[in-house]
Parts: structure tokens; C-alpha cells; sequence
């Protein structure tokens, strides 16, 4: 199931240690679209 979770909203914090460069940006187009929050900072924080 965490896995599954992970594919659809990927978190900043597993995709920071993979590609701190690379996924950090795609990761965070889906992330606002799949979560309602505005900021994709946001579910990182939490």
C-alpha cells in the first residue's frame, strides 16, 4: 500500500534523496494536482 501511495502523491522527502535536482520539480507538478493544497511546500512541511 505504501507503495501505491508513493506513486500517486510522491513526497518531496523520497524524492529529494533519489534526485534532489530532477525529481524535486516533476514530483511537485503532480503533487498540487492530486492534493488540494496550493503550495506543494505544504505536504512537505507536514
Amino acid at each position: 500500500m505504501a507503495d501505491d501511495q508513493d506513486r500517486t502523491v510522491p513526497l518531496p522527502e523520497n524524492s529529494e534523496p533519489q534526485q534532489p535536482g530532477g525529481e524535486v520539480t516533476p514530483a511537485a507538478e503532480p503533487a498540487p494536482g492530486s492534493a488540494p493544497e496550493p503550495t506543494p511546500t505544504a505536504p512537505s512541511a507536514a
